[in-house]
């Protein structure tokens, strides 16, 4: 969740609240009935990224964590910074998923500037949430 709330509730007891730069990981698995709410608040901007776990552990035991923003290190880079929402960077380890190997940052650059974020082991997928500061 980039910027507003978001209130989580399922059917194995999960609930939590989403805020500004926290996180949700949900593993679906063998099942999960889940329901998001969307409180009111000036501005919502959030992604969800679904990955398919691979067909050995379709049916595992579904789960729920919530990733607040106190556990999410951030690396500043030149012309920038990274938070690491799942998986490693530059040796720091953020949390990781039990199915897939994932490397998952939200990048900000400061205005005018580049930053060049190396390239992976070819072992693991990586995704990007890039933001451009204004103002």
């Amino acid at each position: 969740m980039w910027q507003g709330k978001m209130k989580h509730k399922d059917n194995l007891g999960f609930e939590d609240t989403v805020e500004d730069g926290e996180v949700q990981w949900m593993t679906a698995g063998s099942g999960i009935i889940h329901e998001e709410q969307l409180p009111a608040s000036e501005r919502m901007l959030g992604v969800q990224l679904w990955l398919n776990l691979p067909a050995k552990d379709k049916m595992t035991k579904p789960a729920y964590r919530s990733i607040k923003r106190d556990q999410i290190p951030e690396v500043e880079l030149e012309g920038g910074r990274l938070r690491i929402l799942a998986g490693s960077y530059d040796g720091q380890q953020g949390v990781q998923g039990n199915y897939q190997p994932i490397d998952y940052y939200d990048i900000t650059v400061e205005p005018g500037k580049t930053v060049t974020i190396p390239q992976r082991r070819a072992d693991r997928r990586c995704c990007f949430l890039c933001w451009g500061m204004y103002g």
